[in-house]
């Protein structure tokens, strides 16, 4: 660690804002940005479950401070999070003052405000936002108004927009705060000791302090370009060694470390959420965010030997997840051979990441090379019709795959022939063949990889083992700019544009017959290059005698048809 950044400590809301500390925000940082209906409701969320379960240790995020001199801080980052949390203090004190309760001001003196010894002293806001945001944070917030005065504040058109966003998170915590504390009417302490008490103790933060504004930047710069990675992945870890106790750290170290090998060079925080999908991710809420990861760490390492067993599994599934990526890490088998291959690259082309919690359980429960190899295949096929050609969309393809991770773990899946089942259920024979009888490609690559696999289901002598732009070109048959002529075959009313990327309008050629077919008249295209092509997928060019809307139909469903076989379920 740099000498500028010091040791990362665990400190309660109470412990970090105690006595005469005070924290501004650099000129560098961004307004609040803190959304009501994200950031905020979540923040609050968390809280009120804290509150509910009556937790210890509940960690709320990191907090990046700079020292200028004993007492003053500057927020390299953490803002948005402490800006919140002085909110909800600040409604607190709200609840307080409009019953005169004395409470109010012990509130203000030991989380909103700090004040020194001397005789004329006023009390100081412990938080100094931007010049944007202070003077809002300063009228509103720390003067404690009520509901009324910011819905009124908000009101004005003029108000910037990341001062909008203040006020609209600190009247949500005004709003949440003061229609429970109605509520209760008499019983307000059943509500507000347990709040309080959550929010200075129970509530922690992990403050990572730095020397110098070289240590500074470093971190500010290093939270901006991989935020998600310092945030999630060091959290966790730190939280894992915490918990094993000082006897085992070291072992839990090295497995950590022989994890990040494993990984070299891939995304540690995508791993843990992929691994977590897979492996302990409730089967009614599949879904994982990255961000919630450390409290889902916390929840699970609850003992050393849980928090060992978790370690050891990480780093074990770590070489099983690093395989999906990458077909030199497999054993010599005869099922992995140049089949299995490319299923691993057709994954990589499809850019489909979401089915790896599905693969990482496959290897693990499946075991069996064929199994894991039929497994694969039927993946690479589901995600090329869905992703593909459906275009499903990311959070639907998570849920299914996380369906059937869930599946596999749990025995309801307990074949590749399963597993192929549940895909097919989300997307029939029925629908992939419409889908493909209208698709279009755009991507040279993607068009290119699609005629291929076609062209070699086909009869014919003429295989295409490698799809690349080297050894075949992409054809649209429909010139891209094409001249009047071929426009003039179209049906009156028919736009030729919206079928040049149609995959029935495109072709493979090799390079040479590619260059001399040029912008020519689809009669001569036919007899100087389609013709003479020994390539299967253009056997039945040279029988058509002019190229419009309906040829190009009727030749993508033939190839509609024929896909059924070549990514079949």
């Amino acid at each position: 660690m740099s000498n500028s950044i010091l040791e990362p400590k665990l400190k309660s809301v109470e412990e970090l804002l105690s006595g005469d500390s005070r924290f501004s925000v650099p000129k560098y940082q961004r307004s609040f940005a803190w959304e009501e209906d994200d950031e905020v409701k979540e923040l609050w969320e968390d809280i009120e479950e804290a509150v509910k379960n009556r937790r210890e240790d509940y960690f709320m995020g990191t907090i990046v401070l700079q020292s200028s001199r004993p007492g003053l801080y500057e927020i390299i980052d953490g803002q948005q999070r402490l800006t919140c949390i002085s909110m909800i203090f600040s409604a607190i004190r709200n609840v307080f003052k409009a019953r005169g309760d004395e409470r109010a001001g012990d509130v203000f003196l030991r989380f909103l405000g700090s004040k020194d010894f001397s005789s004329h002293a006023l009390p100081k806001p412990k938080l100094e936002l931007n010049h944007i945001n202070d003077p809002t944070y300063l009228q509103y917030i720390i003067e404690s108004a009520d509901y009324d005065a910011v819905t009124k504040a908000l009101q004005d058109k003029g108000v910037h927009e990341s001062n909008r966003k203040l006020l609209q998170a600190y009247r949500f915590f005004l709003d949440k705060i003061g229609e429970e504390a109605k509520r209760k009417g008499t019983q307000l302490e059943e509500f507000m000791v347990p709040l309080i008490d959550c929010l200075r103790s129970s509530i922690k933060l992990i403050t990572i302090p730095v020397t110098n504004e070289e240590g500074a930047y470093l971190i500010f710069e290093s939270l901006n370009a991989r935020g998600k990675e310092l945030a999630v992945s060091d959290l966790v870890k730190n939280r894992l060694y915490h918990e094993v106790g000082n006897a085992n750290v070291q072992q839990a170290q090295q497995l950590w470390q022989q994890m990040e090998v494993e990984l070299v060079r891939r995304s540690i925080p995508e791993f843990l959420r992929h691994y977590w999908i897979a492996k302990k991710a409730d089967e009614k809420n599949l879904s994982v965010r990255e961000k919630q990861l450390y409290k889902l760490v916390v929840k699970d390492a609850t003992t050393p030997r849980k928090t060992m067993n978790l370690l050891t599994d990480l780093r074990d599934s770590a070489n099983d997840y690093a395989r999906i990526t990458d077909y030199d890490l497999w054993p010599d088998d005869s099922e992995y051979d140049t089949s299995f291959e490319q299923s691993l690259n057709e994954l990589k082309l499809f850019r489909v990441s979401q089915c790896y919690p599905v693969l990482l359980n496959a290897i693990q429960v499946f075991k069996t090379p064929q199994k894991i190899a039929k497994t694969f295949r039927f993946i690479a096929n589901f995600s090329f019709r869905y992703n593909i050609i459906g275009n499903g969309t990311s959070g639907s393809l998570e849920r299914i795959f996380g369906e059937i991770a869930c599946g596999i773990r749990t025995g309801t899946h307990t074949s590749p022939s399963d597993v192929a089942d549940a895909l097919r259920s989300s997307n029939p024979d029925t629908k992939f063949r419409a889908d493909f009888e209208l698709a279009s490609v755009t991507k040279p690559k993607l068009a290119r990889y699609i005629l291929a696999k076609l062209n070699n289901q086909m009869e014919g002598k003429e295989k295409i083992a490698n799809p690349d732009a080297k050894a075949v070109n992409l054809e649209h048959i429909l010139p891209e700019h094409p001249s009047s002529e071929w426009e003039s075959a179209f049906s009156t009313g028919v736009n030729p544009s919206e079928y040049i990327c149609r995959l029935g309008n495109l072709t493979l050629l090799t390079a040479k017959p590619n260059r001399e077919a040029g912008n020519l008249p689809f009669k001569d295209k036919v007899q100087i290059v389609y013709s003479q092509s020994t390539l299967p997928l253009n056997t039945l060019l040279s029988r058509v005698t002019k190229w419009n809307e309906v040829e190009i139909d009727n030749r993508q469903k033939a190839l509609a048809k024929m896909a059924l076989q070549v990514w079949k379920l």
